[in-house]
C-alpha cells in the first residue's frame, strides 16, 4: 500500500495527523512530501490537507495536518 493511500485512509478515521504520529504508526519519514502528493490527488474532489503549527508544553513547535473541504 502506498504512503499516500495510508495517509488518506488515516484521514478517513481521524481528524488530524502529525509527523510524529506518521513516523510511529506508519513509518512515514517525510509526511510533508506525502501530503503534497495527496493534495494533488484531492484537487478534483473538493478536499485539501492544511498545515497548522502547534506548540507542545515544552515550547517546541510541530506541524499538525488536517483534511478540510474547500
Amino acid at each position: 500500500m502506498s504512503q499516500t493511500k495510508i495517509v488518506s485512509d488515516h484521514f478517513n478515521k481521524a481528524y488530524t495527523l502529525t509527523p510524529t504520529e506518521a513516523r510511529r504508526n506508519y513509518r512515514i519519514e517525510s509526511l510533508s512530501s506525502v501530503i503534497s502528493k495527496l493534495n494533488k490527488e484531492l484537487q478534483g474532489v473538493g478536499l485539501k490537507v492544511t498545515k497548522n503549527f502547534k506548540m507542545d508544553i515544552t515550547g517546541k513547535r510541530y506541524a499538525e495536518y488536517t483534511r478540510v473541504s474547500v
